[in-house]
């Protein structure tokens, strides 16, 4: 019933002998979750998996409409009422809680929050002016792999497409043109569901 290090153990006889061996079985902290989830102004929903968490009779919620907050809560002994300090404030859409005693919840949850700047290197030259790279550079609050879409010349078709943790991303060598004039660059970046914009002149 609780977690820990348990070792079971068997012992044989027969034609007047004895054996024994024993093995190990590891019973780990079992894992809730916790989903938070705005339902209006001033007003919001506290659920978990398994059931029977809750956030005690003073619970307070501030966050954005919309926002659904994931939360892994590792509980202990005692009742099951949700505890932390100020761990979970500020621009965060995650956290992690530790299960407490006889403690109740106060928390603020913010949308996450998501930007990209985009450059161009080199971002001028004669014409024909090859290999140019396209680097996106992320902000905010979001986590989690990041996609990126690079469109040399904003006409809607993705050059190149890459997912990866790597912030600043550059694609090397990836925009090529052959006559003169003044050409717009596009990045879209997706985050946690997210999605941001940026533009630049070559």
């Amino acid at each position: 019933s609780s977690p820990g290090t348990y070792t079971a153990k068997v012992r044989v006889e027969r034609e007047g002998l004895t054996a024994e061996d024993t093995a190990t079985i590891s019973v780990a902290t079992p894992q809730y979750t916790l989903s938070v989830s705005k339902t209006g102004s001033g007003t919001g929903t506290v659920t978990s998996s398994p059931s029977g968490i809750n956030c005690g009779s003073d619970c307070s919620e501030s966050y954005n409409q919309g926002t659904t907050v994931t939360l892994t809560a590792t509980p202990g002994s005692g009742s099951v009422f949700v505890g932390w300090s100020g761990a979970c404030t500020g621009s965060s859409t995650t956290c992690t809680v530790t299960m407490n005693s006889n403690k109740s919840v106060t928390a603020r949850f913010d949308a996450a929050t998501l930007s990209v700047s985009l450059s161009a290197s080199p971002s001028s030259g004669t014409a024909p002016l090859n290999d140019v790279d396209l680097t996106a550079n992320v902000s905010g609050t979001a986590t989690g792999n990041i996609t990126y879409r690079f469109d040399c010349t904003s006409n809607g078709t993705w050059e190149h497409t890459q997912t990866t943790l790597t912030d600043p991303y550059t694609a090397l060598n990836l925009c090529d043109y052959s006559s003169p004039g003044t050409y717009t660059a596009k990045v879209r970046v997706e985050r946690e569901g997210l999605t941001a914009e940026d533009t630049a002149t070559i």
